[in-house]
């Protein structure tokens, strides 16, 4: 009771708790209760009962790695959850610990981070936020979690003939359409991105096959050929790109992968432009 109150009065996000094995009970703090998130009905139970308390610790506090600190995640029924550190003393026959609640410190991280991580101007993840969540899994020899993957080179067609005619708003209302597509895209598990000026990259994964997974890219083109975006009030632009895919192989890291993907996405600029050409000059 004295250190609760000591640890209220001083506004400090610290719980402490004790337990002995011989006597079987378990004393903490009232801010214990409120950072593990211990209901009022449960705390009796756990308080007689190391055991319990154990149990209860064991199964809500998930020890988890942020920017290679370890730090505790609590489930407290929100997306984003608690955060915790803490410290156990061993003691005569028990243990002392020591929990400190940092979820604002560690929101505050995540909040920056994802600033820092976003491209502005389509809210998709921006260079380095794109190579944070894949480069790693990739460059390791691939895993069950990622399952059959792709990564799609995307480079927007006619972005310089809508700013010319309309104007750089228009052009980058050009651009957050086709952000939107690419969001929306893909019917399994995929990280997107715009890589700067008219270039994104879509990584499509966790598909069972690699049927289903080709099924997929091969809506991309049906997407992009039956979609158009209002650039401005009553003038509406069809979507052009061109996309190069580099499938996930065991041995091919993230630069290969990109690598071949860059490449073949500006071959199909290529072809695209010579068919264009000669749609126009009434050869094809």
């Amino acid at each position: 009771d004295k250190i609760s109150y000591i640890l209220d009065k001083a506004n400090m996000q610290i719980g402490v708790y004790e337990y002995n094995e011989n006597m079987k009970t378990v004393r903490f703090t009232d801010k214990t209760s409120k950072i593990l998130g211990i209901a009022k009905d449960e705390e009796s139970a756990l308080r007689s009962d190391c055991i319990s308390f154990r149990s209860y610790f064991k199964e809500h506090v998930k020890k988890t790695d942020i920017d290679g600190e370890e730090i505790c995640r609590i489930d407290d029924g929100t997306d984003s959850g608690r955060y915790v550190k803490y410290e156990e003393l061993p003691v005569k026959n028990g243990f002392l610990g020591i929990i400190i609640d940092v979820t604002e410190d560690v929101r505050a991280r995540k909040q920056l981070e994802n600033e820092r991580d976003i491209d502005i101007l389509t809210k998709l993840y921006n260079r380095r936020g794109f190579e944070s969540r894949i480069r790693e899994p990739l460059d390791k020899s691939r895993t069950e979690d990622i399952g059959e993957g792709a990564l799609i080179m995307i480079d927007a067609d006619g972005l310089k003939q809508i700013n010319d005619r309309y104007g750089h708003k228009a052009g980058d209302l050009y651009l957050r359409g086709i952000a939107d597509m690419i969001r929306a895209f893909g019917s399994c598990k995929k990280v997107s991105a715009r890589l700067g000026g008219d270039e994104f990259v879509l990584f499509l994964y966790g598909y069972g096959s690699n049927e289903s997974l080709f099924d997929d890219i091969d809506r991309l083109k049906e997407t992009r050929n039956g979609t158009c975006i209002e650039v401005e009030k009553g003038v509406v632009v069809p979507v052009r790109f061109s996309f190069g895919v580099s499938v996930a192989e065991k041995g091919k890291n993230y630069s290969a992968m990109m690598k071949e993907a860059d490449d073949k996405m500006y071959e199909s600029k290529r072809v695209r432009k010579k068919l264009e050409l000669n749609a126009n000059h009434g050869l094809n």
